[in-house]
């Protein structure tokens, strides 16, 4: 919870988590493949990106009139309801009490090696985080992050703002 109530907590308080999840998860499977093309028609396939994520979309944010958080947490791709425990269940339990949405968007899966020959950290299930895809990696024209952008304009409904 402190992560979070760095991040928000100066406005309001963090509710404390849900000793646990609530049966039924409300984890949903999202096809990123769409977002893995930029504007160009240009392919992100083989920059690590997964064709899966996920969204964790609580009960009180699903209502248009809510006006709820966006907490991003880009990595590995281990399904969140798989009982592991972890960081991601800890946000699901603090986000479903505070009218917090995850985005989960999923790395690790294939890289091309040819095109990104030190690309070493998204085989293991990590996010590029210095430079290994190009030196644009942290950037809105990243390989990753251009399809994380767009994710984003998609969930809060401004797909043309800020348009790279």
């Amino acid at each position: 919870g402190d992560c979070l109530r760095h991040i928000w907590g100066h406005r309001n308080p963090i509710v404390p988590a849900l000793p646990k999840l609530p049966r039924g998860s409300h984890w949903k499977v999202i096809d990123q493949r769409e977002f893995l093309i930029d504007n160009e028609g240009h392919s992100f396939r083989g920059s690590g990106m997964s064709e899966l994520g996920w969204l964790f979309l609580p009960p009180s944010c699903e209502a248009a009139h809510t006006a709820c958080k966006l907490l991003i947490l880009p990595g590995g791709c281990v399904p969140p309801f798989s009982g592991t425990g972890g960081a991601t269940d800890d946000f699901a339990r603090y986000a479903i009490v505070n009218q917090i949405v995850i985005l989960l968007p999923c790395a690790g899966w294939p890289v091309d090696l040819k095109r990104f020959p030190q690309n070493h950290e998204n085989r293991r299930g990590m996010v590029d985080v210095y430079g290994q895809l190009a030196p644009e990696y942290a950037t809105q024209l990243g390989g990753q992050m251009q399809p994380i952008g767009r994710m984003v304009r998609r969930l809060i409904g401004s797909e043309d703002l800020l348009h790279v």
